[in-house]
């Protein structure tokens, strides 16, 4: 008992143990790190992009034949139901296959995640900034593609302003799904459980 007391006391002559602050960079330095290991990271994983893409053609085909020229006859209140189903359905849809198609690339990253920012590298809310900011682009790929399909095959009234409404709504709502997976693996202590949230 006596050597532990002893131990537990410091030195003569000895100053208390001090660390630096958490992180080495500036915040802003931190967000472009973590952008650039992101854009690498989509870069190398290009079958992820592929399957994104592509189900979001196929998907667009399938809703734009189901629901043909259905926005061009509009005579009761029915078919504004209807239409207002396919842009929700459509949404829904696609949100959930972006976000369950996302799920397994950010849980691989967490592990990466955990080491990095124990190192000191950066903070969580800079890697966060990073993942949602590399989403954009391709988000925004993925809902062009969608519009530009489904938009005219569904009949809708051929205007800019009412095409990049339709745009901004579906950007809009793929965002909200793709940060609910984003979400969900990160609250969550493993994919498995993300997964069935």
């Amino acid at each position: 008992m006596l050597l532990i007391e002893e131990l537990g006391q410091p030195a003569p002559n000895t100053v208390d143990l001090h660390f630096p602050p958490g992180y080495w960079q500036n915040f802003r330095a931190q967000c472009m790190a973590c952008l650039w290991k992101q854009r690498c990271a989509y870069w190398k994983n290009s079958e992820h992009n592929v399957v994104r893409f592509l189900n979001t053609f196929a998907v667009s085909i399938m809703f734009g034949i189901v629901f043909w020229k259905i926005g061009s006859t509009i005579k009761r209140e029915q078919d504004v139901f209807n239409i207002l189903g396919v842009v929700y359905g459509s949404a829904l849809f696609l949100g959930f296959m972006n976000c369950s198609i996302l799920q397994p690339v950010v849980a691989m990253e967490r592990v990466v995640l955990y080491r990095e920012k124990a190192a000191g590298m950066y903070c969580t809310l800079a890697y966060a900034i990073a993942q949602m900011a590399i989403e954009l682009p391709y988000m925004l790929v993925q809902v062009l593609i969608f519009a530009s399909i489904v938009y005219p095959m569904i009949g809708f009234e051929m205007t800019a302003v009412k095409f990049f409404w339709f745009v901004l709504y579906m950007v809009l709502s793929f965002m909200y799904y793709t940060l609910y997976g984003m979400m969900t693996v990160a609250l969550t202590p493993n994919l498995e459980i993300a997964a069935g949230l």
